[in-house]
C-alpha cells in the first residue's frame, strides 16, 4: 500500500458524497478532510490506521448523518473538533488513542437543528482502553440521547475540562 494521507481540505463541502471507505494504513486524515459533507452517511476504516496516525481538525466536522463510527486502532491522535456535529451514532475508540487536541471532538451544540434525534451519539465503546490524559472541553456537550448509567475513564485521565466535558449528557 502506498496510501499514507488524505490532504487538508480534499472533500471539503462534496454535498453529494454518501460513503468514505478509508484504506489501512492511513497516517493522517488533514484539517477539514471532509468538512461539511453534509450527506456522508457510512464512514469505513479498512483495517488499522499506521503507527502515530492522526485525524485532523474539524476532519468530519457537519457531516450530519453520519452514523456508526469505529476509529482504528494505530490513531493516536484526534484534532479539534474532529467529529463536531458530525452525527455520530455509535462510537467505539481505539487503545493507542493517547491525545485528543482542543475541544468540541464529538460535541453536538448549536447546530443540533440539523441533527435529528436518530443521528445522536446512543454509545460509546473503548473509552476506558484509551490512552489519553485529558477530557477536553466539551468533548461530548449537547449528546442527550447518549444516557449512560456509568462511564468508565482510564487510569491515564489526569484532567477532566471543567468547560462543558460531558454537559448535557442524558
Amino acid at each position: 500500500d502506498c496510501f499514507v494521507a488524505i490532504n487538508s481540505n480534499a472533500f471539503k463541502k462534496c454535498t453529494a458524497l454518501t460513503q468514505v471507505s478509508i484504506p489501512a494504513g492511513f497516517t493522517t486524515i488533514g484539517d477539514y478532510a471532509f468538512q461539511d459533507c453534509q450527506a456522508l452517511s457510512s464512514l469505513t476504516f479498512r483495517g488499522n490506521a499506521g503507527t502515530d496516525a492522526i485525524i485532523g481538525i474539524g476532519a468530519f466536522e457537519r457531516c450530519y448523518i453520519i452514523g456508526t463510527v469505529s476509529i482504528p486502532e494505530g490513531v493516536k491522535t484526534l484534532d479539534n473538533c474532529a467529529f463536531k456535529h458530525a452525527g455520530v451514532t455509535h462510537l467505539s475508540l481505539p487503545t493507542t488513542l493517547t491525545t485528543i487536541n482542543g475541544g468540541s471532538t464529538f460535541m453536538l451544540s448549536g447546530a443540533t437543528d440539523k441533527i435529528t434525534t436518530e443521528y445522536r451519539l446512543q454509545s460509546v465503546t473503548g473509552l476506558e482502553k484509551t490512552q489519553i490524559t485529558t477530557i477536553v472541553d466539551s468533548m461530548f456537550r449537547g449528546q442527550s440521547k447518549w444516557t449512560p448509567e456509568i462511564i468508565i475513564l482510564p487510569n491515564t485521565v489526569q484532567t477532566i475540562s471543567n468547560d462543558y466535558a460531558f454537559a448535557d449528557v442524558g
